[in-house]
């Protein structure tokens, strides 16, 4: 659901995966209800814009968060630089993680010395 091109995991790690999610069932239930019953509206919170440079990178391909949701935080941080990344889901950190560390060290190495 997370990823356009899952990378293969062997069934161990998958396994160890799914009995961790298994045993934090209640702790992911309460997190869930939190979201639902009292909601966070990150808009809210950039409406007085943030005090370094931002970098957004978005999946193309989330399936968990619309990638039309980077033009929302544009308008709210006009300074910021969004990438949307071709063929990657909702975590390209896993997908792609070269290449996102390469995207923000190329973008970085941009920024004036003082707000690196």
């Amino acid at each position: 659901m997370v990823m356009a091109h899952p990378p293969h995991l062997p069934s161990s790690i998958v396994r160890t995966y799914g009995d961790r999610a298994a045993a934090n069932y209640t702790l992911h239930l309460s997190i869930y209800r939190s979201i639902f019953e009292d909601p966070f509206r990150l808009e809210d919170v950039l409406a007085q814009g943030l005090p370094m440079p931002v970098q957004i990178s978005w999946g193309a391909q989330d399936r968990v968060l619309h990638p039309g949701g980077a033009a929302i935080l544009k308008q709210l941080l006009p300074q910021a630089t969004v990438v949307i990344l071709p063929e990657l889901g909702h975590v390209p950190q896993i997908e792609a993680p070269q290449k996102l560390a390469a995207m923000y060290l190329a973008w970085r190495a941009k920024l004036p010395a003082a707000s690196r």
